[in-house]
This record gives structure tokens, C-alpha cells and sequence, in this order.
């Protein structure tokens, strides 16, 4: 089990920050999160399908979505299943787009740092951080 608990930040509000809230608090965005698809069948075969899980049985530290910010960047993370629909891409775009507004619009003052709360978005993370990841105009 990791060290992060997103049931604990979710159920313990003392702990959220005004952007956090503002987020939690758009519905739009909540039913959006919601619909990604976190599970999936697909044709192996012409008798044979095969189902992919994201697994988390005490829902614990599932977290679909990650916000991150990292100095003068911030990483927006979706954790879902797109096996051959454009849509289910599309439903990770809106995610990540809407949650940008709100970035935009929360005006933060000065850079900041975050915690990487899952493991999955570690590898990412640390690529941005590298050389490797920067681009011409950061």
C-alpha cells in the first residue's frame, strides 16, 4: 500500500487547498472523471475476449486524475483504459482541459511543488524533471 491515501485527503477537507475544492466542487467535471473507463474487453480471439483492469479492490489510492504542480508547470494526469475508441481518449482531453481552466483561473501567486501521490505518475514526473523532457521553450 503506498504512503498516499486518496480516500484520507478526500474525507479529511482540512487538509484541501482552494483549488482542490474548486474542483471537487465542479460536477461537470466529477461526472466527467466518472466515465472514463477503467475497464475493458477486448476480442483475442474469435471465441476468446480478454478483460483489462485497473485494479484497486479498496479503492484506496485510485485515483483517476492527478494534479500535480511542479514550479511554474503543473502535471495533469488521467489513469484510464483507451483500447481502440477515440472516444474514450477524448473523455481524458475534456478531463484534462477543464481542469486547466480552473488552473488558469486560481491565479496562483508563486511557483510550487507537490507530492506524487501514485506510483504510476512517478516515471512521468521525473521525465519532465530530466533534460530529456524539457522543451525549447521552458
Amino acid at each position: 500500500m503506498p504512503g498516499f491515501s486518496a480516500k484520507k485527503t478526500y474525507e479529511d477537507k482540512s487538509i484541501w487547498n482552494p483549488l482542490l475544492e474548486r474542483l471537487n466542487q465542479d460536477e461537470k467535471l466529477l461526472r466527467l472523471i466518472g466515465i472514463l473507463p477503467t475497464e475493458k474487453a477486448v476480442q483475442i480471439t474469435q471465441k476468446k475476449m480478454q478483460v483489462f483492469k485497473i485494479h484497486d479492490e479498496d479503492r484506496n489510492y485510485e485515483t483517476l486524475c492527478q494534479v500535480i504542480p511542479f514550479e511554474n508547470t503543473t502535471f495533469i494526469g488521467t489513469r484510464n483504459l483507451c483500447i481502440g475508441k477515440t472516444s474514450d481518449i477524448a473523455g481524458a482531453v475534456m478531463v484534462i482541459g477543464r481542469i486547466h481552466r480552473h488552473i488558469l483561473e486560481h491565479n496562483y501567486d508563486k511557483p510550487t511543488n507537490g507530492q506524487v501521490p501514485q506510483p504510476w505518475a512517478g516515471p512521468i514526473y521525473a521525465l519532465y524533471n530530466s533534460n530529456e523532457g524539457k522543451t525549447d521553450n521552458q
